[in-house]
């Protein structure tokens, strides 16, 4: 298994819902991987801290170096791994081709200083939805991630927090393939979710870590 899905899964599995939460906007980051196993971050801040934890490359030398700040939002992961090739990083440009242990990163695309975006770590091979649309693909992606917000109610493709929970978990993402290209052309918060967005209003980018 690829090494930091496993720390992420070890994680979640000894969470107690009382030491699992989506911390508030200023307060710091706070993970811990033994006894008392506890995390309180964000969806950003838990994916660098899980990154942090596993990789001796990966320090604030060199998310400064490269991402300016020790701790990104997602906004600008994703405008970062959009714009130039960082180390340990490579491109994934379809959906399909997305893996356990790639990272795919949501920008909201407005100029609001918090909840810039959204982080995710792919748990496994993406599925092919029986009823998606003519026009493109959809996908569901099992993920790990830190939310305030758990991805639906279906007992088919579930989330490991209640609907009322939060923190890091396990859920499921919707990607919509573009039908030319294979490339990604929106997503949905969960196979339950009403909304739709498209990639023109809320860019994303994956990465695999190398």
């Amino acid at each position: 298994m690829i090494e930091h899905l496993r720390a992420a899964e070890d994680l979640i599995d000894h969470l107690s819902p009382e030491a699992n939460r989506y911390k508030a906007s200023g307060e710091p980051d706070v993970v811990s991987w033994a006894r008392p196993w506890r995390n309180h971050t964000q969806c950003a801040s838990f994916q660098t801290q899980l990154l942090k934890h596993v990789y001796d490359w990966a320090d604030d030398e060199f998310f400064t170096t490269h991402f300016r700040s020790v701790s990104p939002p997602s906004r600008t992961y994703r405008w970062v791994f959009e714009q130039r090739r960082v180390p340990h990083f490579a491109r994934v440009d379809t959906v399909a081709d997305l893996r356990a242990g790639d990272l795919v990163v949501v920008d909201y695309g407005h100029r609001e200083a918090t909840n810039t975006g959204h982080i995710a770590l792919v748990r496994g091979t993406p599925l092919l939805a029986d009823d998606a649309a003519d026009e493109d693909k959809a996908y569901v992606v099992p993920v790990a991630d830190c939310t305030a917000d758990p991805h639906g109610t279906s007992p088919e493709f579930p989330d490991s927090r209640s609907p009322a929970g939060q923190g890091a978990g396990y859920g499921h993402l919707v990607f919509h393939a573009s039908p030319e290209t294979g490339g990604f052309a929106g997503y949905a918060w969960s196979v339950t979710a009403q909304r739709r967005h498209a990639v023109a209003d809320r860019p994303i980018v994956a990465v695999r870590v190398v």
